[in-house]
Parts: structure tokens; sequence; C-alpha cells
């Protein structure tokens, strides 16, 4: 006779050793967490190292009812199995009866090993990480291979609480894979999707890909090759790489994770510009440990969600100050070149823009020279005395645009700015200033204020070439 045990509500379950892979009706019941031991037994228990797989439970009440009647040891039915081990098959999948919800009909818990109910596919690719279905079609993503199979939805929609034959022999039809040799690796949590296109990452091939019909193209060729070759090095098998579709500015979200060695990168993917926009600075001060990283990324209807440390968070909302994420006040920069006949060395003169009146320039270097800081209009604005109209530190706006000219870092250092050139101090007295910076390329960075909306539309510059 087994022991009986009851769970804290109300079945009652037999707890049975097996031995050699038959169960032990005359074992004692071990102490599992939560289940009161009564019956014969009680008291002695066996040893505490003993592995759960050694044990199993099985239900007691005849369809698991309250109060329905207890069944006891007897004649059971039951199929012997020539190897009655758990196999686990990674290549593999396997569907159940149909379910309807307009009948009733529920045999999602049906396996009939009647019907040919299993389809694999090639297991040198891996294992299978994700499955998506689409319309007619079944999206197989594995470890190294990523192929589609024909499925037969009728079945489901139309049989109308019919047998599975009904309609159809085949729910999974042949498997037709992908050209060139790419998968999900183990990131499943990288796929995206919107509309048509299917978005997700191979870290094993240094990849981002994108889905679109029929075609695969590797998108992390697309200006950031050597990037992605170094960075998706830093995720490695412990880390995650997180993806998610940005509904607000339609854009792929991607972000690379790794919290063993506190790094992370996020960056979005805009199709329309078949180019990668944007690095997003959302996790500034990240501590490196379990859920400090953005761990699922979404959108409802025209809005865009991030959850992080078991909080849910909105994006591009309303509030002020800007560029603040998950409780970290950060910044917006943009970093570009001015890179015209960059084998010729020149004297960059003035520093134009197109945009709000809230940007700032930080700097302007070359492989020689540096600027000093450009203030924005909106911050530089100053009043001298007996003098109603402003003057401005920084850019100065005509016609809708702002300007100003380049000054070179050093003039002045103690408490000045440079602008315009000429140097303020403190008591507004101008004196005269190099004007211009020297060499080939200019690297430039933009940062705006978080006060306000910024828009930045062009950024131009006005050169001469150095007479040496």
């Amino acid at each position: 006779m087994a022991a009986s045990i009851e769970i804290t509500y109300y079945n009652s379950y037999y707890g049975k050793k097996v031995i050699n892979g038959a169960p032990d009706y005359a074992a004692v019941i071990p102490p599992w967490t939560g289940l009161v031991p009564t019956g014969p037994g009680v008291g002695q228990f066996p040893d505490q190292t003993l592995h759960d797989s050694q044990w199993y439970i099985e239900e007691a009440r005849i369809k698991g009812g309250f109060n329905n009647t207890i069944t006891d040891l007897g004649v059971n039915a039951h199929a012997v199995e020539e190897e009655p081990d758990l196999q686990r098959r990674g290549n593999a999948m396997i569907y159940s009866g149909i379910y309807n919800s307009r009948t009733g009909i529920n045999q999602s818990n049906v396996f009939s090993v009647a019907d040919n109910i299993t389809k694999a596919v090639d297991p040198a690719y891996g294992s299978i990480q994700k499955l998506y279905s689409e319309d007619a079609r079944l999206l197989i993503f594995q470890e190294e291979k990523v192929s589609s199979a024909l499925i037969d939805k009728d079945a489901i929609y139309t049989a109308e609480g019919g047998s599975l034959s009904t309609l159809a022999n085949v729910v999974i039809g042949d498997i037709i894979p992908y050209v060139g040799e790419y998968g999900i690796s183990t990131n499943p949590e990288s796929f995206a999707v919107y509309g048509y296109n299917k978005y997700f990452a191979d870290r094993n091939k240094n990849a981002i890909l994108m889905i679109s019909g029929n075609n695969m193209v590797e998108i992390s060729n697309l200006g950031m090759k050597d990037w992605f070759r170094d960075n998706l090095a830093y995720v490695g098998v412990t880390g995650k790489i997180q993806g998610g579709w940005d509904i607000h500015n339609k854009q792929y979200v991607v972000s690379l994770q790794n919290n063993t060695l506190n790094y992370n990168k996020t960056l979005t993917y805009d199709d329309a510009v078949k180019g990668w926009t944007s690095f997003m600075p959302w996790e500034l001060n990240a501590a490196g440990a379990d859920n400090d990283f953005v761990s699922t990324a979404s959108s409802l209807r025209n809005m865009f969600f991030t959850t992080r440390k078991n909080s849910f968070y909105r994006h591009y909302s309303s509030s002020v100050p800007y560029n603040n994420f998950y409780g970290q006040q950060g910044t917006a920069s943009i970093d570009f070149v001015f890179n015209d006949s960059p084998s010729v060395v020149k004297n960059f003169r003035t520093v134009n823009y197109e945009g709000s009146d809230n940007w700032r320039m930080d700097f302007l270097s070359t492989e020689y020279e540096s600027t000093n800081t450009i203030s924005s209009y909106v911050n530089g604005a100053y009043f001298l005395p007996n003098v109603q109209e402003p003057q401005y530190l920084g850019f100065w706006q005509k016609e809708g645009k702002y300007f100003s000219n380049v000054v070179a870092d050093g003039v002045n250092s103690s408490s000045a700015n440079a602008y315009n050139g000429r140097v303020v101090t403190d008591d507004i007295q101008g004196q005269s200033a190099k004007s211009g910076v020297k060499g080939t390329v200019g690297n430039v960075r933009f940062v705006a204020d978080n006060t306000n909306e910024a828009e930045l539309f062009a950024v131009s510059t006005v050169y001469n070439f150095s007479s040496y």
C-alpha cells in the first residue's frame, strides 16, 4: 500500500519511489515542500540527499475533482514502452489535437500515437529556439538555420469539432530552409516582428538579420559591420540580446547585454533609411545585477514600453526633464564629422546649423586643435549695461538659422568663454582670439539641453584651405 499525502487544498496524491524504472509502492514518501505526509511512514522519511527524480506523484482522485471517488492501488491499464526514459529532442516538434473555441472542442492535451504528429528538422543546425506562425506558414528558428513550413490552419478554424483528418492529413508540411547559414543562436529574445519584417540576431555569426518575405538580409552590414563584430562578442553565452519593435518611431530596438561584465549597448535600426540611426543610453549606471537591464521591449498601439527591474516604463512621454530613463538623467547628443576634402589641411572658421534653439556645440576637434564650447542660443543670452537688446555668448540667429565663429581652445582659459571670435570674461570685457581650427577632418558633437524638445536638421561649416 502506498502512502497517501494531502495537498494544501483538497486533492490526495500517492508518492511512489522509482527503483530501476519501476515504482516501489512500499517506499516512504519524501518531505516535499508544501506536502503534508499522512498515513504509513509518518516521521520515517528517507535520506534527505535523495534526488527528486527518484520519486513521482500520482493523483488519487478520478478526474481530479473535489470529493470525487478516490482510487486505490490495483489493476491499471497502461502501455509498456521498451524505452520508458524521457527523451529530449531539441530539433523536433509535436502537435496535439485541435482547439475550436466556437464549438468548445479542446483536444490540446491529446497526442495520439496513432497519428503522425511529429516533425523534425536537421539536427546538424542545433536545437529549435523559436517558432513563429504567420498566415499559412510556420517559421522555424534553429541555432544555425532558419526554415519555413506550410501549416494547415483549416483544421483549427473550419473543422468545427471534426477530427483532424477531415480536411487535412498533414498539419505541418514540408520544411523549406532559407538560403544562408544563419540562425538565432541561443537568443530567441532578440526576435521582433512588424508587418512582414522579422528581426533577430545570430550571435555566432556576429550578425543582425531581417527577414522580409522570402528574403533574408544581414542588416548589421549596413555601416555597422565592425561594431557588431566587436560588441556581439561581449554578449557571450551568458548574456542576452533583447530585441523589440518601437512602433512610435517604427524602428527595431536591440539591446546587447551581459550582467557579468556589466556591459550594455542599445541601438536602433530604421528600415526606411536602411541604416542604424541612434544609440539609446537608457541604462546609464547599471550595476550589473540581474534584471538591471531592459528585460522586454514591446509596443501597444502608438506607444512603446520596456520593462526593467520588474517595473514598467513608457517611452516618449511629454514629461520634463527629457532624457530621463528609469530615474537616471542623461543627455541627447549627436556626433558627426566634417569630412570634405579629407586629404587637404583646412581652417574651419564657422559652425552653422538649422534646428531648435537649444543646441550647444561641445567641441570641434581635429588632429591638431580643438575648440571651446559654443553655448546654445537660448542659454547663451546676456545683457550689457544700458543695452536693452540681448547679446549672445554662443550661437546667434539670423533668418531662422544659427551661426557661430570657431575659436581655438586654450585662449584665456581662466574663467572665459569663447564666442564669435571673441573671449568674454566674467566682466564681459572682450579681447581678440585666434579664429578657426586647423585640420583635415573635423569631429563635432552637438548636445541638447533637457528643458525642451530638440530638433536638428542640418549642420555645416565654412572653411579655408590652409596656406601651410
